[in-house]
């Protein structure tokens, strides 16, 4: 799906899947997640076991962000 929050507000989940792209649902059992802490880490972890989740912290300002290599410039 394609990121919609480029003004900072996130839209409500939606309960239909919408487009013609192939949709399938993973679920991770219980004690099976794993910390991918360095470069090799991760990528071992994708040449053995395929795509990883992963989420990080930004700046206030990654929301004005648009296109090309995103440089910090204001906000917290």
């Amino acid at each position: 799906m394609p990121y919609t929050a480029g003004a900072g507000v996130v839209d409500a989940c939606p309960t239909k899947c919408t487009g013609t792209g192939v949709w399938n649902k993973f679920t991770c059992k219980a004690s099976s997640t794993v910390t991918g802490r360095t470069v090799a880490s991760i990528q071992s972890e994708i040449q053995a076991n395929g795509p990883m989740e992963t989420g990080f912290t930004v700046y206030s300002d990654f929301m004005n962000y648009k296109e090309g290599i995103y440089t910090h410039v204001s906000g917290a």
